[in-house]
């Protein structure tokens, strides 16, 4: 019951995240928008050991693992924030829910995990769909909505290879250690990037842009991750990476009703696509089975 209040929780914030993140970004740099988004996070992890006493693991699993996480958390959000000046929220959560087939590819060669015929079905399908969604980029008035797509997926990949990696050196770490390491290694190269930028503080925040910062600092940043490293913890990589099926669901929605988001036909064609090679990819082997069996 824990990991299922979890898993359904993290499906909320991944949603909510990307329009979030579109709304953090209105009028002002991204890389300060990214950059305080994770010193608040990282600020009341450092709390929540200094309220409960507890001690960071610093064993050698431990600190490979906050490495994984805090390269993976600053490559994949550095991107995406760049990337989401050019794209509508809704498409970076379906973009994202890729992770899901990149993951199940990974971890059968990482993990040993099983990787059968249903989930290269699974795979056509999302690349298809995806296909659909580079085809409407490309008809877009500007190039940039090509490139937006392109930095989305490039992070997806780089958010899937830490999360296998996280998975597999990272079992006996607990999830917000996992988190605060991770923070700790990503922050000073938010912080470095945004310096080389120039280091400009907005001259004002609008009430939208600062509740989004701390959103995404407090629900993005902490209890999303904290919650998606108990999940890895305790399910398969693969199935972990569910969360990306439900989750461009509510971005859609909420693009749509919230930011006055386009969706025509052929993004919703695609998306469809995607979703229904995720749907083949996680349960056509079980499927499968059951027609089999009441054939026989």
């Amino acid at each position: 019951m824990t990991v299922l209040l979890a898993f359904i929780s993290v499906v909320f914030i991944w949603g909510t995240t990307p329009l979030a993140l579109q709304w953090s970004i209105d009028h002002i740099n991204f890389l300060f928008a990214v950059m305080a988004r994770m010193v608040l996070g990282l600020t009341i992890c450092l709390v929540a050991y200094g309220v409960t006493n507890s001690k960071i693991p610093l064993h050698k699993k431990a600190i490979f693992t906050y490495i994984a996480g805090g390269v993976g958390i600053f490559g994949a959000m550095t991107i995406t924030y760049w990337a989401a000046q050019f794209i509508p929220s809704g498409w970076i959560s379906v973009i994202f829910g890729l992770s899901t087939i990149m993951t199940g590819i990974m971890a059968y060669f990482w993990l040993n995990e099983p990787f059968g015929l249903e989930r290269w079905v699974g795979l056509l399908f999302g690349v298809f769909g995806l296909s659909i969604i580079f085809i409407q980029g490309t008809t877009a008035d500007s190039q940039q909505t090509v490139w937006g797509i392109g930095a989305i997926l490039l992070s997806t990949f780089i958010y899937t290879v830490s999360s296998v990696a996280v998975k597999k050196y990272g079992g006996s770490v607990p999830a917000l250690a996992t988190t605060t390491g991770s923070l700790v290694v990503a922050v000073p190269c938010f912080l470095a990037v945004w310096m080389v930028d120039g280091g400009q503080m907005p001259q004002q925040l609008s009430l939208k842009v600062a509740t989004s910062i701390i959103y995404l600092g407090i629900m993005g940043s902490v209890v999303g991750f904290v919650l998606y490293y108990f999940i890895l913890q305790n399910m398969d990589a693969s199935k972990a990476m569910l969360t990306t099926l439900l989750a461009p669901v509510v971005a859609l929605f909420l693009g749509t009703t919230l930011n006055g988001e386009v969706v025509n036909g052929r993004i919703i064609f695609g998306t469809g696509m995607i979703l229904m090679g995720l749907s083949a990819y996680q349960w056509g082997g079980v499927l499968v089975t059951r027609f089999s069996k009441t054939r026989i």
